[in-house]
């Protein structure tokens, strides 16, 4: 049986999850009430486990169905989009402080939203606003992350 790419990387990412996991019960995982420091590695290597398995056992099940294709072209990127995108990532930091969490994650993920994946306005608003919402919950009130206020006095 000849291994498609796919199952290639599924194998060393199964081989790699296995180490994982074991590298993770030597660190003692604990109970989820009394969380040791392999737990949260155990939890992820399974998952990882769990994906790389079902995705070396699908090409199996569908035998000949598809034709295995080129993951990406280089043709195929958008270099301009890739370009911003970096520009940004690499901006944000920068700005986080002076403006704040809520403004500076408000302004990156309208601009991801309009200019990268050019969607419609109010979708692009809609999106930004929601996912900035819910990252300021999950960071600030969940995990109590410090974030800065930014000059107009608000998260």
């Amino acid at each position: 049986m000849r291994l498609k790419k796919d199952q290639k990387s599924s194998l060393f990412f199964l081989l790699f999850a296995g180490a994982m996991l074991v590298s993770s019960v030597q660190a003692s995982v604990g109970t989820f009430s009394s969380p040791g420091s392999g737990l949260l590695p155990f939890l992820v290597a399974s998952l990882l486990a769990f994906f790389s398995l079902v995705n070396f056992i699908l090409p199996i099940l569908g035998k000949g169905r598809a034709r295995e294709r080129a993951a990406f072209s280089s043709s195929e990127i958008n270099w301009r989009n890739l370009l911003l995108t970096l520009i940004l990532l690499f901006a944000f930091p920068f700005v986080l402080k002076p403006l704040g969490f809520g403004l500076t994650m408000l302004g990156f993920m309208l601009f991801m939203a309009k200019v990268v994946g050019a969607r419609k306005w109010t979708v692009a608003i809609l999106f930004s606003v929601i996912t900035t919402l819910v990252s300021y919950l999950l960071f600030v009130h969940w995990l109590k992350f410090f974030v800065d206020k930014g000059i107009l006095g608000i998260y």
